[in-house]
């Protein structure tokens, strides 16, 4: 209760309204433009966000001098004008707190973050609050053009930055409770303050999955292919021909530009817009300049790519990338700037992995050792587990995984680090990405004897670049590391990488031509898992199949075993564009490797069922093709057989069962396909062909057995056509996802089902009759 002492008399509150009502017009005109300046707040740091103003009216002053009275409330009241802004997340009311401070007077005295007054244990009522003043000479500005007309200097009021949460709490408590005037009762006290903390832990989600999605939208683009770039670029820019101000769209496509590599369009797409001060523009401007002009250290190019990042830095003051970015300008040219300019980043944000990993790169090469690495070990963790987080929903790509790498290698966690590497490398989409991370290994070299797998991750990312990029500087650092008397490798080229205990291990005989790369332990319970060694044995012959001009994408590797070699030596070939086999069932690696995210949907993995006769037709080189006229008869007569044997089965509409005119070429490319094997087929069971010796073609009977094994090897046959055309195994056929149950083992499947490749295998005969061959037996034996 207010005491006697202080209380104004009828006579004294009437004499305040009065000299209130005065002064109201100033009020009502300071919260116009508080209303302007707030909104300006809002475009800027706050999109969508909320913003009220309001000017105290003569009869709420009236009421507030009753309920709390006060001698001189026109000059000691410090809410006669109030405004809020209610943001999305917490990070902007710390943006939008951080505006405010810098450009208004701050009466501090009177001014508090809510927040701060809660113990570690409770939970109520967040907010900050401000009471300000106007600061001369600060607006208007380029962002706030608001004029400020002079009466409302010196007068005070009142801005409160929250959450629309803490906003929906402060609403509803406010109204409930404040309002009452009464004391309620601790059990709907405490029901109040649950659902604070609930409210509390959904604005931390909001601001995580802010931070995330709002990186996402930057950066998706990283992850599309060449072409969906292109794709996506042309559709933004058909956009902004007729929405040119539409500055979110103008980001994407300079992000888009910068993550395909080409700074002409992103310069050409943003240039017009370089004075507007914005800088979602200015960042990628300036990150094209840069890069256009980085062999250019003197040029007005780099000079006003730079002008562009700094801007973007300060109008952007807690943007810890913008910095970094900038930094990487002066990388090579001016190191101290860049280094004074990575450690403002880091001190902005010591969080994000960009400049925390530039920072300690530098603190590394100036101290010359990593004493003090163990020191930062939770940070970097930290950093890895966010950096994977921004990898699972495709963004910040390549980079999420090339700082991954970095990380685990100061670290000293090599197989983790070389992992990450080669992942970074198979999604680069341009050959400047895999350059800039090779940089950084300058910085690490004065502690590369402390860095397990320091020179071989350079040698994986020369890879990268001379197989991916045609690099012919990579190639030349390559060839340092080549066998001394390399001589010319035979094609094809196969790779075993894995345990030899495993149960298909009869097909890994040696190919008719061409080499086989043999990297396999005896047993699992024989392998050293942490031998690097072997990692270093099958990077160099890599490094020999690349110099001698090997195609990588022509290369096979099988995988079958448990290790950490197998897991890596397996992901390292998939980066290089080699086909990758991996044996269903022949260990923790393979089977790892067909569960993760990161490679299992890669067009160059293929799950191969645990056969020989499958794991043989992987490995095996291409079957020569037939001459182009029986190589189509034979190819209708097998699609002919084919709807002749489903025609007492229900008829589907379905593609594979229209007549050959009308079949999709992919499909008549199969049966093609099926007739270039023929040949092959045949000398299994001792067979051959020729031109008859008669009048007309001898049609042999083959025997069961024969029926058998030629079945047997055109299912196979069928299986990696189909793995290669991208199918996958799955318990029920979708023919428009790709998905066939049948892509398992001969065992596996029903008798029906063989029965189609028994039913065509066994007419070879007929169909090769049609070109004018017959069938004739070399041999008594089978081979």
């Amino acid at each position: 209760m207010p005491s006697v002492k202080n209380t104004p008399s009828p006579t004294q509150i009437v004499a305040q309204v009065r000299k209130f009502a005065k002064v109201a017009p100033r009020y009502r005109q300071y919260a116009r433009v508080l209303q302007e300046i707030l909104r300006g707040i809002e475009r800027k740091l706050a999109p969508q966000a909320i913003v009220q103003t309001r000017a105290k009216t003569v009869a709420s002053f009236a009421e507030k001098i009753v309920r709390k009275p006060s001698l001189d409330p026109v000059n000691q009241f410090t809410d006669l004008c109030g405004g809020r802004i209610i943001t999305h997340t917490q990070d902007q009311v710390r943006a939008v707190s951080a505006f405010i401070e810098a450009h208004f007077e701050i009466d501090w005295d009177n001014s508090v973050d809510v927040s701060q007054r809660l113990k570690p244990t409770e939970f109520g009522y967040r907010s900050v609050h401000y009471i300000v003043q106007l600061k001369r000479g600060v607006f208007p500005s380029s962002d706030i053009p608001v004029k400020v007309p002079d009466k409302v200097y010196g007068l005070k009021a009142e801005i409160q930055v929250r959450t629309i949460l803490e906003h929906a709490w402060a609403d509803i408590s406010h109204e409930w409770v404040y309002k009452k005037g009464f004391q309620i009762p601790d059990l709907y006290t405490r029901e109040l303050a649950g659902l604070a903390a609930t409210l509390e832990a959904a604005d931390r989600s909001f601001s995580r999955l802010q931070e995330v999605m709002q990186t996402y939208a930057t950066t998706y683009g990283a992850y599309l292919s060449p072409v969906q770039m292109r794709e996506e670029i042309a559709r933004l820019e058909i956009v902004l021909q007729y929405d040119p101000q539409n500055f979110e769209q103008l980001n994407r496509l300079g992000m888009l530009a910068v993550a395909y590599g080409d700074w002409d369009k992103a310069i050409s797409a943003l240039k017009d817009h370089e004075k507007s001060g914005r800088p979602e523009v200015l960042k990628p401007l300036g990150v094209a300049l840069c890069q256009k002009h980085k062999n250019k250290p003197q040029s007005r190019g780099l000079q006003r790519g730079r002008k562009c990042l700094e801007t973007a830095c300060e109008r952007s003051p807690h943007d810890a990338e913008a910095c970094s970015t900038l930094a990487g300008s002066w990388k090579g040219i001016d190191e101290a700037k860049a280094a004074e300019l990575y450690a403002l980043a880091y001190q902005k944000d010591a969080t994000d992995p960009y400049p925390l990993g530039n920072f300690l790169e530098r603190q590394i090469r100036d101290r010359g050792d990593m004493s003090f690495v163990p020191l930062l070990a939770p940070l970097l963790d930290g950093a890895i587990q966010k950096l994977r987080e921004q990898a699972n929903v495709g963004v910040n790509l390549p980079w999420a995984f090339f700082d991954m790498g970095k990380f685990n290698l100061i670290l000293q966690r090599p197989w983790e680090s070389l992992t990450a590497y080669a992942k970074a490398a198979q999604v680069s989409s341009a050959a400047f990405m895999i350059e800039t991370s090779l940089k950084s290994f300058r910085n690490l070299k004065v502690v590369q004897d402390q860095l397990p797998g320091y020179d071989d991750a350079i040698k994986l990312l020369l890879l990268a670049l001379a197989v991916r990029f045609q690099s012919r500087t990579a190639l030349t650092e390559l060839e340092k590391n080549a066998s001394k008397k390399l001589t010319a490798i035979k094609t094809p080229v196969v790779m075993i990488v894995g345990t030899t205990d495993s149960p298909v291990i009869s097909a890994l005989d040696n190919l008719p031509q061409g080499i086989l790369l043999n990297f396999t332990t005896q047993t699992n319970t024989d392998r050293r898992e942490d031998d690097w060694s072997d990692i270093a044995r099958i990077l160099h012959a890599w490094i020999d199949l690349v110099v001698d001009g090997v195609d990588a994408s022509k290369v096979k590797v099988l995988g079958m075993g448990s290790g950490n070699t197998e897991a890596l030596a397996l992901r390292i070939s998939l980066a290089l564009g080699a086909q990758v086999g991996v044996i269903e069932g022949s260990g923790n690696a393979s089977a790892q490797l067909l569960k993760d995210a990161d490679w299992n949907a890669l067009p160059n993995l293929f799950r191969l069922p645990s056969e020989a006769v499958i794991i043989r037709e992987f490995k095996q080189p291409p079957t020569p093709s037939l001459d182009s006229g029986p190589r189509e008869i034979l190819g209708k007569a097998i699609h002919d057989q084919y709807l002749e044997k489903r025609k007492t089965t229900p008829q589907q509409k379905v593609a594979s069962l229209a007549p050959w005119k009308e079949l999709p070429e992919n499909l008549k490319e199969s049966n093609r396909l099926q007739a270039d094997q023929i040949s092959e087929k045949l000398m299994l069971i001792g067979y051959g062909i020729r031109k008859p010796l008669g009048k007309k073609a001898r049609i042999v009977k083959f025997k069961r057995m024969e029926i058998e094994i030629m079945a047997e090897r055109e299912h196979a046959r069928w299986v990696i056509e189909r793995l290669r055309d991208g199918w996958t195994y799955g318990p029920k056929k979708d023919v428009e996802k790709k998905i066939s149950p049948y892509l398992a083992g001969w065992a596996a499947l029903s008798e029906e089902i063989k029965d189609y490749d028994r039913d065509t295998v066994k007419r070879i005969p007929e169909f090769l009759a049609q070109v004018g061959w017959e069938v004739y037996r070399i041999s008594a034996s089978t081979t």
